[in-house]
């Protein structure tokens, strides 16, 4: 055998385990489930500059936005889709490189706004 056909038997025998245990656990702990799915989320989002992913995410919180509660989860009917995004949105605004002097003069407002948005969510 060759080394790749080593490599894939073992990646196949570790997705088989990692099946195998999450069929045993998910339906005593659904919660892993989800955070399986954001794994897989991040893993996916990993390779994508964050302009871009900044700008797709401030698309999907204008439009949740508008929809509001009709993207809530219906266990939680006070979760919505908006919550999640403008946090996220907020988080990779301030970490995209940004030249904050051009802030200074709005400095203050900035502040509250965010603020504002925080006590909206919370």
């Amino acid at each position: 055998m060759n080394r790749w056909n080593e490599t894939w038997n073992s990646k196949r025998t570790n997705v088989i385990l990692i099946f195998i245990f999450l069929s045993m656990v998910v339906p005593l702990v659904p919660a892993i489930l989800a955070l399986l799915v954001i794994a897989i989320l991040l893993y996916i989002i990993k390779d994508i500059p964050l302009k871009i992913l900044n700008y797709y995410l401030f698309l999907g919180v204008v439009i949740s936005g508008f929809l509001g509660p009709y993207l809530a989860l219906p266990e939680f009917p006070s979760f919505f889709l908006f919550r999640v995004l403008i946090i996220l949105h907020m988080v990779l605004f301030l970490f995209e490189k940004k030249d904050f002097k051009k802030l200074d003069r709005v400095k203050i407002p900035l502040i509250l706004f965010i603020i504002w948005i925080l006590y909206s969510i919370f």
